[in-house]
């Protein structure tokens, strides 16, 4: 997870305290959630590779090698992804520092390659924001969140984690969703229209309707993952923004992370439900 990035590892044993400790569990359930998203087996790469070869098959093509041009589905998959990297490294960093571990994380390259790439799809302030991030890590390992301060640190980066968690979200919800409808769809009018083809026969016929079905119960499993884990998503994003704002000492900040673990919980247990 911190491929790529200078990491230093410092031990402080005076924020390894009690008194972080709802922290601790937070950023514990937090990645948990996050590891979810390993789940679902739907990409932007893989929605372009699926339709070119069911193209190519609904045209009866045959190629030595299968050509597809995919590049600008690989970039929205690595833009995913950026975005994924930024929220599990802040709540592992989160995690360190109300364990009794300081980091320093370079984010900062990450986010130059961000906006490097020149990624159309992200808007300047959502730039800003994985850069902000990036400099509240870094500013962690001169000491400047310490015990205390901890939540300090939380607030500081939650109106970043919000933009950058809306990014995702959007990107889940109208751009990949709305990818697997054109792709249902496109299964929708090729089989029905070889289901009223006079030319085949009653079994051609059922081997076409089965053949449908299952790209559907296939298209199916993949939107209810891919909105278990946008529920996911909306349930960190939500919860951090609520403790960040509460007093650590306070009962209502184990309330909310125990309250957080339960909702998580059912959503892993829903995700499973779906493997099966």
């Amino acid at each position: 997870m911190m491929k790529g990035w200078a990491l230093c590892l410092l031990i402080c044993p005076f924020l390894a305290c009690t008194s972080l400790k709802p922290i601790q569990l937070f950023s514990e359930e937090a990645l948990k959630g996050l590891q979810q998203f390993y789940e679902l087996d739907y990409s932007f790469t893989k929605s372009c590779l699926d339709d070119c070869r069911f193209t190519k098959i609904s045209q009866y093509e045959i190629e030595r090698s299968i050509n597809c041009s995919c590049s600008e589905y690989e970039r929205a998959d690595t833009l995913v992804r950026d975005l994924y990297h930024a929220l599990t490294d802040y709540y592992d960093g989160l995690h360190r520092l109300s364990s009794g571990e300081l980091i320093r994380y370079q984010l900062d390259g990450t986010a130059a390659v961000l906006e490097g790439a020149n990624w159309n799809q992200l808007e300047p302030e959502q730039l800003n924001a994985y850069q902000k991030l990036s400099e509240i890590g870094l500013n962690a390992v001169a000491g400047k969140y310490r015990r205390n301060k901890v939540t300090q640190y939380m607030h500081e980066a939650d109106p970043h984690i919000m933009l950058i968690s809306e990014k995702l979200l959007f990107i889940l919800k109208e751009n990949l969703l709305g990818m697997l409808e054109i792709q249902e769809e496109s299964w929708y009018m090729y089989y029905k229209t070889q289901v009223i083809d006079p030319g085949l026969n009653s079994m051609e016929k059922e081997v076409v309707t089965e053949k449908y079905y299952q790209l559907l119960d296939q298209g199916t499993r993949i939107r209810e993952k891919t909105l278990v884990l946008i529920r996911i998503l909306e349930t960190l994003s939500s919860q951090h923004r609520a403790l960040s704002g509460m007093k650590l000492n306070g009962d209502f900040f184990e309330d909310g992370v125990r309250s957080m673990t339960n909702r998580l919980n059912d959503l892993h247990y829903a995700l499973e439900q779906l493997k099966q």
